[in-house]
């Protein structure tokens, strides 16, 4: 939602997705703030669909958001693996290392 209402940040997070490093450094730190909220809403999502409380269809509408976007180019991929991929659980790192 906070791209949806603030134009502000939503030109942060248009920028940040394609080339993080020419944010400056407050805008730097909401873009990484958004991403790692968004990260670890993935990953509650992905813990429920594992233990089986979250619908196999459900998740493949998560699944292709994330492989079919959030990871999808050069730039994204290693945004999250420098900046979230350590800082969430190994499995479902490993399941977003698996989008192709």
């Amino acid at each position: 939602m906070a791209v949806v209402e603030n134009r502000d940040f939503a030109e942060i997070r248009l920028q940040g997705d394609q080339d993080p490093s020419q944010l400056s450094e407050v805008d730097l730190l909401r873009y990484f703030l958004y991403q790692r909220q968004m990260w670890l809403h993935f990953q509650n999502v992905w813990t429920q669909w594992q233990l089986g409380v979250l619908d196999d269809e459900v998740w493949a509408g998560y699944e292709w958001v994330i492989c079919g976007d959030l990871v999808k180019t050069q730039t994204k991929k290693n945004w999250w693996r420098d900046k979230h991929s350590k800082a969430l659980s190994l499995e479902f790192a490993r399941q977003i290392e698996g989008c192709d």
